[in-house]
């Protein structure tokens, strides 16, 4: 007991001392202090002081994070906008190197989740500028800053929507054109395919970037000491560290020696004309590496007092490059809080390759990015120029995230040119996403849509979600789009998965938005699905990425009844009418509808009214019994995605005259067959009505299903249970029950039951190409299989073990179609098995597995041992990588595995590969605009196309020539990969060059000698040697001959020496040629079993499926001896280090054969025994061997252990 108090009181005082952190202080107090200035001045904010002190000794027990662990945390309340207070758990997160922070104690940042709300992060920082905190939440970002601009006790927390800066220098962004824009654009590349791919992706990577920060010394004088800057620059990092973790795992650290980039003085500084950020930005590369060297950092950033030019300048897709210090920030003379998002975190955007999202902006459309102009106006994302615009202003300031699509380029760029960075590999997982609708849809003009999605996530991870427009198109005014002009703005993400568009408010109101605006005219649309895990410390964003057509050939579909207010009563039949609208036709293809109401003004349509209903324009309904006087009718495609609601009110009261109403336990029905559904009955008396009522279904059933009720005549008041069989349905389909209520003196109550039963039967499955059994398989394959009526989506599995491990196996999941081509090279004289998953959403079933192999070729690598080399910066230069080939064939295939190397404008490069003929066969040629390094390989049979970057490292077919020009050359010389540099003044790094040549061979296939059928009694054991099951080789050994066990027994187990086997185990010729395959019978009853198997040679020849027979028989005679048992002799000492001595326990006196085995089967020592043997072992290694003995007695196997 006494333990318990002492511990209760402890968690009191811990939440005392976090309560008394912060108090409420009334800004009326601080108007004493009315000669202090202020930077900050938000529209809403409260008011709070901090008891600093108390604050510092709380958070001092708090440990450094650990990504992969738990590490001490400290709970630290932190004040919200609304005057409440807020506990977060905190641990130590710090924004600067171990030796920065040793010289600067006094600096400290954390990083902290909610107590409460899993979906609230933090991030702290103080120091001798105070107190400064973030926090991200479902409502909006926070900020807590100091009142004052010299910092005392005083706070206050905001929301950053609150805080519009009003200001008259240049907010645009001066990006350099130097590697981006125009050609540039056109080589972004971005994929629709998620970069994380959904299903079996690898954990999260975090990286860690070293980030040097300068300031101008005009800039560092606003703060007097470099503390102060240090304390400034820290708070900045910390912010930005908020947003680059959350969104694609990665933050920054401020290196070693980063107060040595900070000036306090402009006349001593190394930087000219500090207000000009475009001179700025060619000074910064220079002062930074003439300091701490360019090997000290990854990524730099200048800040400076406000600019004349710009906002803030950025070389895009620098970072890890010789521009890497290449980005400023004009952060002025006011706190650098107000800058952080719209300045600085949108120039590091830059320098991690990202382009604006912005669609128009007057004045300064030279900066539009045409590849990424995702968003219509201004933009509203980071890299968006959101209160710059004028008239095409979606809103005042940027919110702090990026779109999807710049992260697609940060991801990316962080694959090549810009993976410098220090990688851990986290304990998050990517989520899992499903999009239920499809590509390929087309929608009425003029009509609202819906889009909706999931994710799961094994990590338990507070998911959010957003739908983003991912169009470019022409240059549009703010409601006035052209051509595939971006249509809706991006809105931060939140815990809903679907999005209205436009707005609920807008159609409800019948209003029109500027930043929304529904396509009235024939064009593409295209949204991606963005989930963002929010783990803390290294969260990651994943998409799915889905596209439609709007079509003038429909539209606008619309409600035309209920028109104006309505009155209804429950169990009143009622006509819901609308304005089809043409979109029954062959384009929009709307056959049914579904119509749903809403009870709270349509925020939610929780309850169907009709389900799959013909598209014709009218539906009789009859009215729920839910009462409500403010509800809403939506009719929505049921294959579609677009709807429309009713403007009015429908009011729905209780009946005024007698009568009675049954309601159901639900309408809707989702099924998995097989399945029995119960549906609960309960009747409801009006205005005193008391007579029986009779129940019947007066809908033909499916075929297979059956109904029954637990009693079909009820009183009024009274319930019952509707039975629906569905245990004989198998196909996947939807159907209507009508259940019909009948009572005299009362109208009939009829309810529609809604079912969508799902099938789990796939047998209609056919595998067709490659054909099952096939060799000499192209290693680019397309695979092809029949469409099963019960798969809503197929996930495509091949590998070269039918166990279908994650570690080899290629997987590609939830595709549409019924065929696809892999993104991959398949390895030659190789065999694969394969299979297709059929997938819905009750069941996923593996169907049969086919066999095909690759075209046999003996490959060879070369690599050039004349590089490293360097590129020179003065004139056009030809630099030689020389692979040397010594051996003798002619060429059947010729591939450049990979060259690789470094250049600071890759753009002006030409790559051409020369046989030792003379032949010559260009791989690209001056192409990838932007591109800063190579790291690429060609191959004809390559699945990927020619594609930028040259960094990606990725194997495509070659730009320009074909490497068949080589085939039937004589293989033997000097073979060169030559690259030319065309222009002068930048230069590099010819670092490797990979030549794989291939010469084609004849193989020739084992063959199958004994299959016999395996007689064995119930419940029996049985050798399976060589008189059952031979496979013989003219060209390999009965070693060499290697069965794969494809598919095991029913209804026994199969093993090797005692082991048993399962799919994709493996054994020998020789194993069954010594008799340790054993089939057990499990069971007492007589029948039928197998196994499938295949065999290679290890030379490219093999067998294809087989099935072995099992016949299991009262009356079956044994076609082995059998086996000895194990007390027939004594062995010891086992283990053994050498000696083993064998003892005969029979006493027959007999002579015994002596062999010894590997466990592969592998005869190693053989011997002859009488009575008792000493064997030395001597001559083996250390493991495990089989030790046989055999006589005209019969055999005995032992298992024996020799350790060294």
């Amino acid at each position: 007991m006494r333990i318990c108090v002492v511990l209760i009181l402890s968690l009191l005082s811990q939440a005392v001392i976090s309560q008394n952190v912060w108090q409420n202080v009334e800004e009326s107090q601080l108007a004493l202090k009315s000669s202090q200035e202020r930077e900050i001045i938000p529209s809403s904010y409260s008011t709070f002081s901090l008891d600093f002190k108390m604050m510092k000794k709380r958070l001092q027990k708090a440990k450094p994070e650990n990504l992969n662990g738990k590490s001490k945390s400290i709970s630290l309340d932190l004040p919200l906008p609304n005057g409440q207070v807020e506990t977060f758990i905190f641990n130590e997160s710090s924004c600067m190197s171990p030796v920065l922070s040793t010289k600067y104690p006094s600096i400290k940042s954390y990083r902290g989740i909610s107590n409460s709300n899993k979906y609230n992060q933090a991030r702290i920082d103080f120091g001798p500028m105070g107190f400064h905190g973030v926090i991200f939440s479902e409502a909006g970002t926070i900020y807590i800053d100091p009142y004052f601009a010299n910092p005392d006790e005083n706070y206050i927390s905001y929301y950053t929507r609150d805080h519009i800066i009003e200001d008259d220098y240049p907010m645009s962004c001066g990006v350099n054109t130097h590697h981006i824009l125009s050609e540039a654009e056109k080589t972004l590349d971005l994929q629709s395919e998620n970069f994380y791919k959904s299903s079996g992706a690898a954990s999260v990577v975090k990286r860690t970037y070293r980030l040097a920060i300068a300031t101008t010394g005009e800039w560092g004088s606003i703060y007097n000491t470099k503390e102060n800057v240090m304390a400034r620059i820290v708070t900045g990092v910390n912010r930005i560290n908020m947003i680059f973790e959350n969104e694609i795992s990665t933050n920054f650290v401020l290196i070693d020696r980063n107060d040595e980039l900070i000036f306090i003085d402009g006349s001593t500084d190394p930087y000219e004309n500090p207000t000009l950020g475009s001179s700025l930005l060619g000074q910064n590369s220079a002062a930074i590496n003439n300091i701490v060297g360019s090997n000290a950092y990854d990524i730099g950033h200048v800040f400076t007092v406000r600019c004349s030019d710009v906002g803030g300048v950025a070389n895009p897709g620098v970072v890890c490059t010789g521009l890497k210090a290449n980005g400023v920030s004009c952060v002025g003379f006011s706190n650098i809080s107000s800058f952080m998002v719209n300045t600085t975190a949108h120039e590091i955007g830059h320098q991690f390759s990202g382009g604006h999202s912005w669609n128009n902006c007057p004045g300064i459309l030279s900066q539009k990015s045409d590849g990424t102009a995702f968003e219509p106006g201004s933009g509203s994302t980071i890299l968006s120029y959101a209160g710059s615009c004028g008239n095409q202003n979606i809103k005042g300031t940027n919110d702090d995230y990026f779109h999807v699509g710049n992260l697609e380029q940060f991801l990316r760029f962080m694959e090549t040119t810009g993976r410098c960075a220090e990688e851990e590999v986290t304990d998050n997982n990517p989520p899992e996403l499903n999009v239920p609708v499809g590509d390929g849809l087309f929608i009425p003009i003029s009509t609202p849509f819906e889009l909706d999605g999931s994710a799961t996530d094994i990590d338990g991870d507070a998911l959010t979600y957003n739908w983003e427009q991912m169009d470019t198109g022409p240059t549009s005014n703010l409601g006035e789009p052209m051509g595939n002009a971006p249509l809706f703005r991006s809105y931060p993400p939140s815990s809903e998965t679907s999005r209205v568009f436009p707005r609920l408010p807008f159609i409800i109101n019948n209003l029109e938005s500027r930043f929304e605006v529904l396509p009235n005219y024939d064009r593409e649309i295209t949204f991606r699905f963005t989930v963002k895990d929010n783990h803390p410390g290294g969260g990651i964003t994943v998409w799915e990425e889905i596209q439609f057509e709007s079509s003038t050939s429909a539209g606008p579909f619309r409600v035309t009844s209920p028109s104006e207010i309505t009155f209804l009563e429950v169990g009143q039949r009622f006509d819901i009418e609308w304005d089809v609208a043409n979109t029954d036709n062959d384009i929009i293809n709307c056959q049914f509808v579904d119509i749903f109401l809403s009870l709270d003004d349509g925020e939610t349509f929780d309850i169907v009214l009709a389900s799959n209903t013909p598209n014709d324009g009218m539906e009789s309904i009859v009215v729920p019994n839910q009462l409500t006087s403010t509800g809403k009718i939506k009719v929505k495609a049921s294959n579609n995605i677009f709807f429309q609601l009713n403007r009015s009110n429908v009011v729905i009261r209780q009946p005024s005259s007698p009568g009675f109403y049954i309601d159901v336990s639900s309408n809707e029905f989702d099924i998995c067959l097989p399945d029995v559904v119960e549906i609960e009955l309960t009747g409801t008396s009006f205005q005193g009505f008391d007579e029986a009522v009779a129940l019947e279904i007066t809908s033909p059933l499916p075929e297979g299903a059956s109904v029954s009720f637990s009693d079909n005549n009820i009183s009024s008041t009274g319930t019952a249970t509707l039975s629906v069989d569905l245990s004989d349905v198998e196909d996947s389909q939807s159907f209507v029950l009508e259940l019909l209520a009948t009572a005299e003196n009362a109208e009939d109550v009829i309810q529609e039951l809604n079912f969508n039963v799902t099938g789990t039967s796939f047998d209609d499955l056919e595998l067709i190409a490659p054909e099952n059994g096939f060799q000499g398989v192209d290693q680019t394959p397309i695979f092809e299989w029949s469409p099963t009526q019960n798969a809503d989506s197929y996930t495509l599995e091949i590998s070269k073990s039918p166990r279908f491990e994650s570690s080899n196996v290629i997987t590609e999941a939830f595709l549409p179609d019924t065929s696809f081509l892999p993104n991959i090279i398949f390895d030659n004289s190789s065999l694969y098995y394969w299979r297709v998953v059929s997938n819905n959403k009750c069941i996923s079933t593996p169907g049969e597995i086919n066999t095909f192999s690759t075209v046999n070729l003996d490959c060879k690598l070369y690599a050039a041992d004349n590089i490293p080399t360097n590129i020179s910066f003065s004139g056009t230069v030809e630099i030689d990588g020389i692979a040397k080939v010594f051996d003798v064939g002619v060429v059947a295939d010729v591939n450049v595995k990979n060259i690789s190397g470094q250049h600071s404008d890759a753009f002006q490069l030409t790559g051409t590969l020369i046989s030792p003929s003379g032949t010559e066969a260009v791989m690209f040629d001056q192409t990838c605009f932007g591109s800063t390094d190579f790291n690429i390989g060609f191959d004809d049979q390559s699945p990927l196309d020619f594609q930028c970057p040259l960094a990606a490292g990725e194997v495509v077919k070659p730009q320009i020539s074909e490497l068949s020009v080589f085939n039937n050359e004589k293989i033997d010389g000097e073979w060169i990969f030559r690259i030319n540099d065309n222009k002068s003044g930048d230069g590099g790094q010819f670092t490797s060059f990979d030549l794989e040549i291939c010469a084609s061979f004849e193989i020739e296939n084992p063959f199958i000698v004994n299959n016999n059928i395996l007689d064995i009694k119930p419940g029996f054991s049985e050798v399976i040697n060589n008189d059952k099951l031979l496979v013989d080789d003219n060209d390999n050994f009965a070693e060499d001959l290697i069965y794969t066990l494809v598919v095991t027994p029913s209804f026994g187990t199969l093993s090797l020496d005692g082991t048993p086997l399962s799919v994709g185990d493996q054994f020998t010729q020789e194993a069954l040629n010594n008799r340790f395959v054993v089939y057990n019978h499990e069971g007492t009853e007589e029948g039928e079993d197998k196994f499938i198997f295949t065999v290679i040679d290890g030379d490219g020849g093999w067998i294809d499926l087989t099935t072995f027979d099992i016949n299991v028989d009262e009356n079956a005679v044994s076609a082995t001896t059998d086996l000895l048992e194990s007390s027939t002799f004594k062995i010891y000492p086992n283990p053994t280090n050498d000696l083993l001595y064998i003892k005969d326990m029979s006493f027959k006196n007999e002579n015994w054969q002596v062999q010894i085995y590997g466990i592969d089967g592998q005869l190693l020592q053989e011997d002859n025994l009488y009575n008792e043997k000493r064997l030395s072992l001597a001559t083996l290694s250390g493991g495990v061997f089989i030790l046989k003995l055999s006589s005209e007695s019969g055999t005995a196997s032992y298992r024996i252990s020799v350790v060294r």
